[in-house]
């Protein structure tokens, strides 16, 4: 689940809400409603939404609010209540979106899976291939960049330059100051891009437990150097101890607990 604020005005926000079109609110809250629910076809059912943004760069008379979810698909809007399918077309639901700080034209997506769960955890990896899209264009046309159709259980898979397949991204961040710098919260590690989000590396957080699960990432707007990431055990049969908030103070190189 997302929340997002129009950068304009606090009042205004958009959340996502898993199991149905977004929920968006004019009153700080108070009052939500779904807006665009003729521009969904079969709703409420047929399109639900994992990830919702509202471009940070937005101004009053220059809106961009994208929604990604279920089938793959991200949703566009530039006035909040009429929605336009976009081009996406991913291997998978869209479980997160981030725009570029140094350019307002450059929206990347990342996406999720769906996990054969069992009570309360998955038994291992979900379907579908691991791929990242991006937009160059304000988020009217998406194209994959990266994918990776190869498990953490397959005969070549490399979990040191490869997101694995079956795991979900959560998060994405890019460098303030370098657009090239792209980081990826997944399901089985933090993963770092130096070429604009084309190929990845993994960045071990916690030296004691590799496979974490990363929920989120953030970058000090500030100072890009500064970062944040929330670690937790994988999923609540996992006897790890190994989670909690870690930040880094050099850009990801060296990280250090903070809270458990």
């Amino acid at each position: 689940t997302d929340l997002t604020v129009n950068p304009n005005d606090s009042d205004e926000a958009f959340i996502s809400v898993d199991v149905a079109s977004p929920r968006r609110t004019k009153d700080a809250g108070l009052n939500w409603y779904i807006p665009g629910k003729d521009n969904f076809p079969g709703f409420p059912g047929a399109f639900t939404s994992w990830s919702v943004l509202f471009s940070p760069h937005s101004t009053a008379s220059n809106q961009i609010i994208l929604s990604g979810g279920s089938g793959g698909n991200i949703w566009r809007s530039s006035d909040g209540d009429t929605w336009q399918k976009t081009n996406a077309n991913a291997v998978n639901l869209i479980d997160a979106l981030a725009s570029d700080p140094n350019n307002p034209d450059i929206f990347y997506a990342g996406t999720g899976t769906t996990h054969d769960f069992t009570w309360d955890f998955p038994k291992g990896p979900g379907s579908g291939s691991a791929q990242i899209l991006k937009s160059t264009d304000g988020g009217s046309n998406w194209q994959p960049i990266y994918t990776n159709t190869l498990k953490e259980t397959d005969s070549g898979y490399d979990p040191l330059t490869m997101i694995p397949a079956g795991r979900s991204t959560f998060s994405i961040e890019v460098k303030k100051g370098d657009s090239n710098v792209v980081f990826a919260a997944t399901e089985k590690g933090l993963y770092k891009s130096s070429d604009g989000g084309s190929s990845f590396n993994r960045i071990t957080v916690d030296q004691d437990d590799p496979t974490y699960f990363v929920s989120d990432t953030q970058i000090d707007p500030d100072d890009p150097e500064k970062m944040w990431v929330s670690l937790k055990t994988e999923w609540v049969n996992s006897s790890s101890n190994h989670g909690g908030v870690y930040f880094s103070s050099n850009g990801g190189s060296t990280w250090q607990k903070v809270n458990n």
